[in-house]
């Protein structure tokens, strides 16, 4: 069927290029909106230059849509939800504090760290951090969290308890990098993304309080205005974490709610593009707009 397959609503993908699955129903035919779905986001990555994966599922209808939902594609600063969902399970655990105050070193302040450059010298408390890796995808927070949590080991072994197996982290110690943030050393799936944001905004990982905490900062984040959220109706309740690299990769992966709707969560990763920022965020929009018509 043209790498089309079904799945289980609220099962794993079974092999898939794209495909709309009907709650419970597995190996039928594809339905027209599915075919016209996946073409849609064909001619969208053509026109971005570069390779294009998307991964959605509607909690309201339990239909769920891939396009190279299994490929590899670089986390890039994404996996800063990852970290601020690592950090809220160690708050429920007792292991952390939200209050618990961090020194901020000139040194912390690498790259995109506006909030570092701010506090640098003086202290920033956890919650403060995670917003600001959240929310402004401050590289040096997002260091300081690193560390706090017990690096990249305690945040390989966070992903396995979300259950994905398909995230590789780099066994050495690292920072917040282009480096091993890049596709060779950290890349992720869009499915896997999906799934992780979903289990962390909408999963039972994070107590009622911590899920809303998390949703409520990307809610508040401003990186994704331009990219999947540019393409959903006004009225639509949304919040989304960004990445972004240097070799043409513009990720995104969003939480929104259709009106009087259960939300949906999706994981669009775009690389490879030859399109300058604004071009290549709108491919996003396009995605989301496609996406819209669908649900």
């Amino acid at each position: 069927m043209d790498r089309r397959t079904f799945l289980v609503a609220g099962g794993g993908m079974l092999a898939a290029s794209s495909a709309w699955a009907a709650t419970r129903k597995i190996g039928v035919s594809a339905p027209p909106a599915a075919e016209q779905l996946h073409n849609m986001i064909a001619r969208i990555e053509a026109t971005s230059g570069g390779r294009l994966g998307v991964a959605l599922h509607d909690t309201g209808t339990g239909r769920r849509f891939a396009y190279r939902g299994n490929e590899r594609f670089a986390m890039l600063s994404t996996f800063k939800l990852l970290l601020a969902g690592a950090t809220l399970a160690r708050v429920q655990q007792g292991k952390e504090r939200l209050d618990r105050r961090l020194n901020v070193r000139h040194s912390d302040v690498q790259g995109w760290s506006p909030f570092g450059a701010r506090r640098a010298g003086g202290t920033a408390t956890v919650a403060e951090l995670c917003r600001a890796m959240t929310v402004e995808s401050d590289n040096g927070a997002a260091n300081l969290m690193l560390a706090a949590i017990g690096g990249l080991a305690a945040l390989t072994q966070f992903l396995r308890q979300l259950g994905d197996t398909a995230t590789p982290l780099p066994a050495k110690p690292g920072t917040a990098d282009p480096m091993w943030l890049s596709a060779a050393l950290a890349p992720t799936t869009p499915q896997a993304m999906q799934d992780n944001a979903e289990r962390l905004w909408l999963g039972p990982v994070l107590a009622p309080a911590n899920r809303a905490q998390l949703i409520a900062w990307a809610i508040e984040s401003r990186t994704g205005l331009p990219r999947l959220r540019a393409g959903l109706p006004a009225r639509w309740r949304a919040g989304s974490k960004t990445g972004t690299g240097d070799d043409g990769s513009y990720n995104d992966v969003a939480i929104f709610w259709p009106t009087n709707r259960k939300p949906v969560v999706v994981a669009s990763y775009l690389t490879g593009s030859s399109l300058e920022a604004t071009a290549a965020n709108a491919i996003h929009a396009q995605v989301a707009r496609a996406l819209v018509t669908m649900i």
